[in-house]
């Protein structure tokens, strides 16, 4: 009975908790291309360099209505981390604009957490995969492209 119970209220967490990053906030993760599947991270790379520079107008639409409906809940409007959800985070979801972590981050590993969730490239599982976007590389290019923008 207490499964029962429990089960629905970690989804209802789990749904509303959105993303983060374990280490401390606003650090850049470690090692996060080491801990990243040959499969996966083959595929999010392909994403990136396939379409990062023919990134079409409905892509950018769609990327920029689910950064609205799915980011903004925890990353904020800008990407500060700030979301309405994020004070209920720990840890904090990553803040964009922080250069250290821009650089320390591959888009293939932004475009593998967007698509298969945080714990793919070994963040916090709080981040939830998109799996529906898997066979939409364009607007997982737009995605990438606006978090490198927020730098």
């Amino acid at each position: 009975m207490i499964v029962a119970v429990a089960t629905p209220v970690l989804l209802l967490v789990a749904l509303t908790a959105g993303c983060s990053h374990p280490g401390p906030i606003n650090q850049p993760p470690n090692g996060i291309s080491d801990q990243i599947g040959d499969s996966q991270s083959a595929k999010a790379e392909s994403i990136t360099n396939k379409t990062s520079s023919a990134i079409t107008e409905e892509a950018r639409k769609e990327a920029s209505d689910i950064f609205k409906d799915r980011c903004v809940t925890c990353h904020g409007e800008q990407g500060r981390g700030d979301g309405p959800g994020a004070s209920n985070l720990m840890p904090k979801p990553m803040d964009f604009h922080n250069s250290n972590w821009q650089v320390s981050v591959s888009d293939a590993d932004i475009a593998k957490a967007i698509v298969h969730g945080g714990s793919a490239v070994g963040l916090s599982s709080q981040m939830q995969p998109n799996p529906d976007l898997e066979d939409k590389p364009g607007v997982v290019a737009a995605l990438v492209q606006r978090v490198r923008e927020l730098k």
